[in-house]
């Protein structure tokens, strides 16, 4: 037989291949936050945590950039360049191009036989199958998307739960930095205010009007304030570091120089909180909770989707004279019907990891609640410290101090009386500022604790002035 017209495996091949989708190169990245979520809830959810790019966050906060002294301007760095931050957010991009493909239908099955090879009456065919439930959206492809939109969401979650947590973990290492160097300020003033009597004492040593263990006990206790201003100085050390790396900067960012006593008297950081008994639903915490859950339970449903058969189907191509005329067109139907064992363990466990993630929901109420009935309560007391105990310990040990100082230099209390009082002093010296910077970290803990208030937890991530 003539087989100039005759039909190569190959020439039918390449046609069917044709079908095969082809990506297109270079791909953008995602630019609008929630692009692979499904459904418009979910899309609605995304753009409510993230702005329309995420890779613009830096950005985010310019209007406060010129004024480090602002605590907006600690927050927007600290949202830009911290560390956690930086990596969630780039969880945020990463699971929503996973979540851009996710649910594709199975691979385009292609197949060729050539039943009589090189003979004078070859017959060969050529088939090719579509993932049916694939290309309806149902099946195993509808529960891959389900979990690739829940993992967005998850991802989107714990980036406002890095932010919000980064947020307080900012403030309140600016807060400790400034009690160190208030701290600091205090104890040289009480410094600078002993050295007349220091000098005094050294000369009615020399005069003999005074014993040597009595002035020695002088020196002792200015050493001792000293060591106190050395100490302050070590803890100021760490202060910086951890603002430094709270806020993203480097250890020798100019920024931090603004950082000042004065931040403990913003009226803001000194608000009385929240008299809520408990955390807020939407709390970060819970929310990232909650939609881990959502995650857990549509892996749950992906494998439950295992047990659905596959069905294939697609045309069959037959040459049985070996040429394209005449063609035998055709069908084909192909099922995979899976085994009950193959995925009745995996949904067995996947109910138990749902468990898990029901019991930690719980688990993290429970602690915020006790986290926050906790903060409540120090507040409370150090709020009453601040206003009764602490002032009254402030001004009377500096009432006698001032009074003793006056006395000594002109003789009218002896020695013993001026280093008791400073002994006192020094003790007391540092107590307001000690009280200030707890108080207005436990206004931090308690926000923590309580969560954002009304709809600030929706625009957190999108840098809004609250």
């Amino acid at each position: 037989m003539n087989r100039s017209n005759s039909v190569s495996p190959l020439g039918l091949l390449l046609p069917l291949l044709a079908c095969a989708a082809v990506p297109r190169p270079e791909q953008p990245l995602v630019t609008e936050a929630g692009a692979g979520a499904r459904d418009a809830e979910a899309a609605r959810t995304a753009l409510e945590l993230l702005p329309p790019d995420p890779r613009a966050l830096p950005a985010r906060g310019a209007e406060h950039r010129v004024e480090p002294t602002r605590t907006e301007w600690w927050e927007a760095t600290a949202d830009a360049f911290g560390a956690q931050q930086r990596a969630a957010r780039r969880e945020v991009l990463a699971a929503a191009e996973a979540a851009a493909t996710a649910g594709a239908p199975r691979p385009v099955q292609v197949g060729m036989t050539d039943h009589t090879f090189d003979s004078d009456a070859p017959l060969v065919e050529a088939m090719v199958t579509f993932d049916l439930l694939g290309l309806l959206g149902t099946g195993p492809a509808a529960a891959q998307r389900a979990i690739a939109d829940a993992e967005l969401l998850l991802a989107l979650a714990r980036y406002e739960q890095v932010l919000w947590r980064g947020r307080a973990r900012v403030r309140t290492a600016r807060l400790n930095l400034a009690g160190v160097r208030a701290r600091q300020r205090v104890l040289g003033d009480l410094r600078a205010s002993a050295e007349p009597g220091l000098l005094r004492l050294d000369l009615l040593e020399q005069y003999g009007r005074v014993s040597p263990d009595l002035a020695a006990g002088g020196l002792a206790m200015l050493a001792r304030l000293d060591r106190m201003l050395s100490a302050a100085r070590v803890e100021e050390a760490e202060a910086l570091r951890e603002l430094a790396l709270a806020a993203g900067l480097l250890a020798d960012a100019p920024e931090l120089a603004a950082v000042g006593p004065e931040i403990l008297l913003d009226p803001e950081r000194q608000s009385s909180g929240s008299q809520a008994s408990g955390p807020a639903a939407s709390h970060p915490d819970l929310r990232s909770r909650a939609l881990a859950y959502s995650l857990a339970e549509a892996r749950v449903r992906a494998v439950a989707a295992r047990a659905w058969p596959g069905v294939a189907l697609g045309p069959h191509i037959g040459a049985p004279e070996g040429s394209l005329d005449p063609l035998q067109w055709g069908g084909v139907l192909r099922l995979n019907l899976p085994w009950p064992a193959a995925w009745e363990g995996d949904l067995a466990a996947a109910a138990q990891r749902r468990e898990a993630a029901r019991e930690a929901y719980e688990d993290a109420f429970l602690a915020l609640e006790a986290e926050a009935r906790r903060a409540v309560t120090r507040q409370a007391q150090l709020s009453q410290r601040v206003e009764g105990v602490t002032p009254r310990l402030d001004a009377g040990t500096a009432a006698v101090w001032e009074a003793t100082c006056a006395a000594f230099m002109v003789a009218q209390r002896d020695a013993r009386a001026w280093i008791d009082a400073l002994e006192r002093r020094m003790a007391a010296a540092a107590s307001e500022v000690e009280d200030a910077v707890a108080l207005a970290t436990a206004a931090v803990e308690v926000e923590v604790a309580l969560g954002p208030e009304g709809e600030a937890s929706k625009t957190l991530a999108l840098g809004g002035a609250r």
